[in-house]
């Protein structure tokens, strides 16, 4: 019974590690000369199949800054119903440029050119792969970049009437969330079920939150009334 026992257990574990990887195996994607990315049709979470409901990108000015899916059970031009509807949903934002970086990673990026991307002979080996990472491109002009406390603060305070007080503590970790160099190709994805909200950035997990207040004012963003953009909001939402 033992022996019987113990091999039921393994198979459990075994299926719920799966899982997990099924959460996180992300693909990942090539943005073209003309920055747009080919979304496919359906993704699959747990074993669970979405189909997308629309996919467009949010610039700002003459830049995108990234493209943006989403993908539901039950495919709906109904905002309010996606906002509130606690099946299991995703968001893929796929960047599109280097312009949206954090504050911290505009002060790094700075700091690393006035080296003449150099790093120290005793600088840390995050620091030299971040330095080897900015060879990759070319210039990043910092004065063009735009900020992910800017954008996302902006954007969860305009998306809820300023009403975020009560959710403040998340939305600082989630922002912070991004607070590492952002490439081009880099694929965040956003998948909320019930409550919960989890972040992940090329398959690995930045942040998580069982806060339902916090899934709606994140959705808000995307679907809201006052969204980041119309335009998006109406592309997600096209079917």
């Amino acid at each position: 019974m033992k022996k019987v026992y113990r091999i039921n257990l393994l198979s459990i574990v075994f299926l719920l590690v799966t899982l997990n990887i099924q959460a996180q195996n992300q693909p990942t994607f090539k943005t073209n000369f003309f920055n747009e990315v080919e979304f496919p049709e359906n993704v699959t979470i747990s074993s669970q199949s979405l189909k997308s409901n629309g996919y467009g990108a949010l610039s700002k000015g003459l830049k995108k800054v990234f493209s943006c899916a989403l993908y539901v059970e039950h495919p709906t031009d109904d905002a309010i119903s996606l906002i509130y509807s606690d099946d299991l949903k995703v968001i893929d934002l796929v960047m599109t440029s280097n312009y949206l970086q954090s504050e911290a990673t505009v002060k790094k990026i700075k700091e690393a050119y006035a080296k003449d991307l150099k790093a120290d002979i005793n600088a840390t080996e995050e620091d030299k792969q971040f330095v080897a990472s900015l060879r990759k491109h070319d210039k990043i002009i910092t004065s063009q970049i735009i900020t992910v406390e800017k954008l996302f603060g902006e954007a969860f305070n305009k998306s809820n009437l300023g009403n975020v007080d009560a959710i403040s503590a998340d939305i600082k970790e989630y922002i912070a969330s991004f607070s590492d160099l952002i490439e081009g190709g880099d694929h965040f994805r956003i998948i909320s079920k019930n409550n919960s909200v989890t972040l992940f950035k090329n398959g690995k997990e930045l942040f998580e939150t069982d806060n339902k207040a916090f899934k709606k004012a994140l959705m808000n963003i995307y679907l809201g009334n006052t969204p980041i953009d119309a335009s998006l909001k109406n592309d997600l939402l096209s079917l």
